[in-house]
């Protein structure tokens, strides 16, 4: 995984951090609520063991947590979800994945999960 930094532009125009990778099959990865997108070391280590199965993850902070920009204090569902369109668009576009899996942890899986009901079309 490399170590670089890249910055997504939300659709509500903050910015959010997170490393880049290219590949074929790729998986971006939603943190819970108040953590980073490192997931208190859980992310970390399983984007290791996905690179290892020739599986590339990214890791993003949400708005508000982490190096993003943003308050916690401000989000919503609605901007949550929006920071998980512009991402996985962003991943889409980098990797040139034809498979684009969505995976969270606590909160975040719950926005997941609500997310690719709305969108299924946008993840695997």
């Amino acid at each position: 995984m490399a170590a670089d930094s890249v910055t997504v532009r939300a659709l509500d125009g903050l910015h959010l951090a997170g490393p880049p990778e290219p590949a074929a099959q790729a998986v971006l990865l939603v943190h819970g609520g108040g953590v980073t997108r490192e997931e208190g070391g859980f992310f970390t280590r399983l984007a290791s063991a996905l690179g290892e199965a020739g599986i590339v993850s990214l890791r993003f902070d949400l708005s508000g947590h982490g190096d993003s920009e943003g308050r916690q204090e401000e989000l919503t569902l609605s901007s949550i979800l929006n920071d998980i369109r512009a991402t996985l668009a962003y991943l889409r576009e980098a990797t040139a994945a034809e498979k684009v899996t969505l995976l969270g942890a606590s909160f975040g899986g719950g926005v997941c999960a609500y997310y690719a009901a709305k969108r299924p079309a946008d993840v695997q």
